[in-house]
């Protein structure tokens, strides 16, 4: 029987008619053509998306931006409250000191003692709000002379003559704040106000007059009215020691 086949295509002629064959990169061409215009239209599409993308973050980074300095604002406004507080405390201590300083008694007699005694026990009760805690006169070596403290602790305990601050009002005749320290009376941390009495703008210390404030008295003042939430603020020597913590804690030394 017979047989038959499909007429078969002609084989493209080559350079003298010679018969070239086809190879599987003629094949695979148009699909590489097609891939690459669905390859341009995909860079066409990423690039006009990257202008949006680029859009929104720098949006999105300028809220955070002006998120921050907003709170940045709002946290200075927190602390500039906290150190006027602060200044009006060294202040009202500090005109306490120099008014009380020249009517108490120099002397160490028993008699100078009992007066000094009761002007400063005087002066504290006579004080709707006191800015310290309490109040002491030093002699120049250091020797108590005079407290407002009660009960009254012996005057031996209450010698403050190696303290650095009073040694540098002592040295200098000007007023000095300490850092915190803890009291030789009950181990409480205060902040001494040293304010030395002399005889004269030029003349020698004859007393000094020494306020001190308790650290956990200090904790009122570091509650600002206005805080970002979670925030708190640190009140701290020039040490470092925490003197007060605000809000929600008293003092934390």
């Amino acid at each position: 029987m017979p047989s038959t086949s499909l007429p078969r295509e002609p084989a493209p002629a080559g350079a003298g008619g010679r018969p070239v064959a086809r190879g599987p990169s003629d094949r695979a061409a148009p699909a590489a053509r097609a891939f690459g215009i669905r390859g341009q239209l995909l860079l066409l599409i990423v690039g006009s998306v990257l202008p949006f993308l680029a859009l929104t973050a720098w949006r999105s980074r300028g809220r955070a931006v002006a998120a921050r300095q907003a709170l940045d604002v709002q946290v200075a406004a927190a602390a500039q409250t906290v150190a006027g507080r602060l200044d009006e405390r060294v202040e009202n201590v500090r005109t306490l000191l120099a008014a009380v300083g020249p009517q108490l008694r120099p002397g160490a007699r028993p008699a100078d003692v009992a007066a000094n005694d009761a002007l400063l026990l005087q002066v504290k009760a006579a004080l709707p709000v006191s800015p310290v805690t309490n109040l002491w006169a030093q002699t120049p070596a250091g020797l108590n002379v005079g407290t407002s403290a009660r009960p009254q602790p012996a005057r031996t305990v209450v010698s403050i003559g190696d303290r650095p601050y009073f040694r540098e009002a002592v040295r200098t005749g000007a007023p000095v704040v300490a850092g915190v320290v803890r009291a030789r009376t009950n181990g409480t941390w205060s902040v001494p106000f040293a304010y030395p009495v002399t005889d004269g703008p030029d003349g020698p210390v004859r007393l000094v007059v020494v306020g001190n404030v308790y650290a956990a008295a200090l904790a009122p003042l570091a509650r600002p009215p206005a805080l970002p939430a979670g925030g708190r603020v640190f009140v701290a020597d020039a040490a470092g020691a925490v003197l007060a913590a605000g809000p929600g804690d008293a003092a934390a030394v």
